[in-house]
């Protein structure tokens, strides 16, 4: 069985949280398979990292979580039948 463990860490991001209205903080996070995993200090953000972790320094810059936009127009305009877009 095929399994695919990719980590990241993200350190010295300002992190928004998608729980709350607090203004975004500065904290490094690790994301494994796409998911954030950690979220708090360097010292911490250790015991997540592996030898392949990929590491980025984003010098203050923002993270946030996904935003799904599952808003979608497809071609509405051009129905079969429709010659007139």
């Amino acid at each position: 069985m095929f399994s695919l463990t990719l980590a990241i860490a993200l350190l010295t991001a300002q992190v928004a949280s998608a729980v709350d209205a607090r203004p975004a903080t500065p904290a490094d996070s690790i994301l494994r398979n796409g998911r954030i995993v950690y979220i708090g200090t360097n010292e911490q953000a250790e015991k997540f990292a592996g030898p392949k972790t990929e590491v980025t320094d984003l010098r203050g810059r923002m993270v946030m979580p996904g935003i799904v936009d599952g808003h979608f127009h497809g071609t509405s305009t051009q129905s079969p039948g429709n010659s007139h877009g």
